[in-house]
Formats: C-alpha cells, sequence, structure tokens
C-alpha cells in the first residue's frame, strides 16, 4: 500500500486519549508507553509494570517535572490468552513490551466507536487527525496492523510482523490500526480537531485548527 492508497482511503485518523493528556501530547508528541517511562524515567519494578507486564487497570505514572500521565488498560488481553495467540518462543511479557513500544491510531471512525464504548464511564478526548500531513512526514515510520492487536476475541496469531510497513501491507487488507514505533514527536502539527466525548456521545469541541 502506498501513502496515497492510505490516505485516500483512510484521510482521517484518531487517537482517543485521557482529558488532561492534550497539554503534555502537544508538548512532548503522541508517545508510546516506552517512550513516556523513559520520559518519566523510571526504573527497575516502576518500569517493568509500566512497559512488561499485563494492565488491568489504567495506570496513571507521577514525575516532578512533567506531572502526570495515564497509561490505558491492557483489560482484553490477560496472560493467559495472550499465550494462545503468541509464537511458543515468547512470553506475554514480550508482547507487552512490543505492544507498548507502539504508539496507536484509528483508522476510522467506526474502529474508533468499538473503543469508545470501554470509557463510556469518562469523559475521553479524541484527536482528529490529516492522514495527508501525517504521511508526508512519517510514511516511512508507519506500521500497519490487520488486526486490532490489544483485544484477543478472535484469537489471531501475533508476533514482530503483525505491524507492517506500508510498502509491505497489501492494498486490498482492510487497515485495522495506524501504528508508529516510539511515537510521533509532532503530532500537534497533523491534528484537526480535538473533541470531548463520553462513550458514543460526542460532548463538544475543544479545539479546531482553522
Amino acid at each position: 500500500m502506498t501513502p496515497e492508497q492510505l490516505a485516500e482511503r483512510h484521510p482521517r485518523f484518531y487517537h482517543m486519549a485521557e482529558v488532561e493528556a492534550w497539554p503534555s501530547i502537544r508538548r512532548h508528541g503522541l508517545l508510546s508507553a516506552c517512550a513516556l517511562a523513559e520520559l518519566f524515567e523510571l526504573t527497575g519494578d516502576d518500569l517493568d509494570r509500566a512497559v512488561r507486564r499485563y494492565r488491568p487497570k489504567c495506570l496513571t505514572l507521577t514525575h516532578p517535572v512533567h506531572g502526570e500521565a495515564i497509561l490505558r488498560d491492557q483489560h482484553p488481553m490477560p496472560p493467559g490468552k495472550i499465550r494462545k495467540v503468541i509464537p511458543a518462543t515468547w512470553q506475554p511479557e514480550d508482547w507487552y513490551f512490543h505492544v507498548n513500544g507502539h504508539a496507536f491510531l484509528w483508522p476510522s471512525e467506526d474502529r474508533l466507536g468499538r473503543i469508545r464504548q470501554f470509557y463510556s464511564d469518562r469523559d475521553s478526548i479524541v484527536l482528529v487527525v490529516d492522514a495527508n500531513r501525517l504521511l508526508a512526514r512519517h510514511a516511512g515510520a508507519v506500521r500497519l496492523s490487520p488486526i486490532n492487536s490489544g483485544s484477543i476475541p478472535s484469537f489471531v496469531e501475533r508476533d514482530d510482523r503483525t505491524y507492517r510497513p506500508l510498502a509491505d501491507f497489501p492494498d486490498k487488507n482492510e487497515v485495522a490500526e495506524i501504528v508508529v514505533p516510539v511515537g510521533i514527536p509532532d503530532i500537534a502539527d497533523h491534528v484537526l480537531r480535538i473533541d470531548r466525548i463520553r462513550g458514543s456521545e460526542t460532548l463538544g469541541t475543544m479545539w479546531e485548527r482553522a
């Protein structure tokens, strides 16, 4: 798939985050869990808990300079389920570490809508991202996934080839996730709008590019 084909099929990408996350995202970029752990200078057991262990609940990171950041839970992929869909040479911790090394965007409002329901008990924000803008700078880093890699309902096998470069992704395949290793430091340059939501309800627009 070419960047042009991806942007034509999915002109907008979406990312859902905690309401308080935007100032940090604007300042540091949309970072993977591993990159956030490095920024927040986690070490030892705190680092392992953030990037290598199962997170059944959201995890709040704190830092004297950077404040707070919240890592979303990994409730849909407990170790018992993960073991059934990863290579025999991997442990669940290897998969969590692999996933946590990437930042994620949804390719459509339909895909976004499926995750919105999991967090309907509180407000969140949705970053609406211009695909052409982002791909013009980051097409070489972007990876595509044919599955929702953070959910295990279908028990589809996954490994370090699940996230594929654009050139290796068949254009006939459905795109389930837009994935970028480490993160997107300039994501604010590509955001068109920020909506405040609760579940399926859009509460309003917090910011919109003029």
